[in-house]
């Protein structure tokens, strides 16, 4: 006998205007004597919270996923995010483990370049506070070739060991690369 079998596809879950209310509040505490643009550093907050503040790189990837990993799955997740970006790999390393977490997250203050395009629009649910800007200039693109492409003729001038088409061919693989993880 077969059996028909059912499907559900459940929404995430939201967090409530009061945790939204006090974990942000609980983030802006935190970050109080920090700078946007510091190193990247985050902390969790109990309540399933998650505070992220400063320039996201490769080495401050690691210490913000590690406060990622020790949120409950089983919550719904809330993260609260100021920074003015990062690295491309590095922030791209945050934004895709948030996306598997669907969380809402919250631009505070500042959320400019790569926290723009890839921490803010990982969430599924998204929030900029009054007050603060959201700095978005857009991602990678080919169009970073014709910026690329003097300074390394460039360098090469300065320096005859570097090989032109060779480094070219590089940034090209590498911008290729870049564009296929953000899709």
């Amino acid at each position: 006998m077969l059996f028909p079998i059912l499907v559900l596809m459940l929404a995430a879950a939201t967090p409530t205007p009061e945790m939204e209310t006090r974990i942000a509040a609980a983030c802006e505490d935190w970050w109080h004597p920090l700078d946007a643009n510091d190193a990247a550093t985050a902390t969790t907050v109990p309540g399933n919270g998650l505070c992220i503040n400063g320039f996201i790189d490769a080495g401050t990837d690691a210490a913000i996923l590690d406060d990622l990993r020790s949120t409950d799955d089983g919550t719904p997740l809330l993260v609260v995010v100021r920074s003015g970006g990062g690295e491309f790999d590095a922030t791209m390393n945050v934004a895709e483990a948030l996306q598997k977490r669907r969380p809402t997250v919250i631009a505070d203050t500042i959320c400019a370049s790569s926290c723009a395009n890839y921490i803010i629009t990982a969430g599924e649910r998204r929030i900029v506070r009054d007050g603060s800007f959201l700095l978005h200039h857009g991602g990678i693109t080919m169009d970073l070739m014709d910026q690329v492409r003097p300074q390394v003729e460039a360098l090469a001038k300065a320096d005859p060991t570097i090989d032109t088409a060779a480094a070219v061919s590089a940034m090209r693989a590498t911008i290729v690369g870049q564009m296929a993880r953000v899709r």
